[in-house]
């Protein structure tokens, strides 16, 4: 069972850095006409803090997919996305700014990006094993013991989201103004 859970970790690491190092390559390969685009974008926009909502929603959307056993895909297509939009935002910033880009980068999207994305996995995560169970009580007829504990998991972990994107709101958007020194 061991060598079973270290797979999957290893896995899972090819799958983030996958999608992380996506995201850099396709903004290396965009033009330079929509490079130039996003630098004004970088640069003459605010970064906001408004995501409660949006996650809360796509909270309630990955634990509805959870009961279908497709929505495991779906899911896991998300996931690969905001770790794609990580890498992106690490190259455009390195573009917009460059060395001092690259550290803003990694302090924002380690502050913002990186525990909601720590959630999400576990959450997803923990989702996948609800769609497990749902395919054994489907097509094996058999009721596993433990069926209700990652609903509470689940649960516990949904909360820590949106408590992190209430200290974000509240804490963080001060601290990123903070280091807006660097760029």
């Amino acid at each position: 069972m061991i060598i079973i859970k270290n797979k999957v970790k290893i896995v899972n690491v090819i799958f983030y850095l996958t999608a992380f190092l996506s995201g850099l390559f396709y903004f290396i390969k965009l033009s330079d006409s929509n490079k130039n685009n996003i630098k004004n974008l970088i640069i003459n926009n605010p970064i906001t803090f408004n995501n409660n909502i949006y996650h809360i929603l796509i909270i309630i959307i990955i634990i509805i997919l959870s009961f279908f056993i497709i929505g495991v895909i779906f899911n896991y297509f998300y996931l690969f996305l905001e770790y794609f939009f990580v890498g992106f935002s690490f190259a455009a910033f390195f573009y917009v700014y460059h060395f001092n880009g690259l550290v803003y980068g990694l302090l924002l999207n380690l502050f913002i990006k990186g525990i909601y994305l720590l959630l999400l996995s576990l959450l997803i995560h923990k989702c996948f094993k609800i769609s497990t169970n749902n395919y054994y009580y489907l097509f094996k007829h058999k009721f596993l013991n433990n069926y209700f504990k990652p609903l509470y998991q689940i649960i516990i972990i949904s909360l820590l989201i949106i408590i992190n994107d209430i200290f974000i709101k509240v804490f963080i958007s001060d601290v990123a103004s903070l280091f807006k020194f660097i760029l």
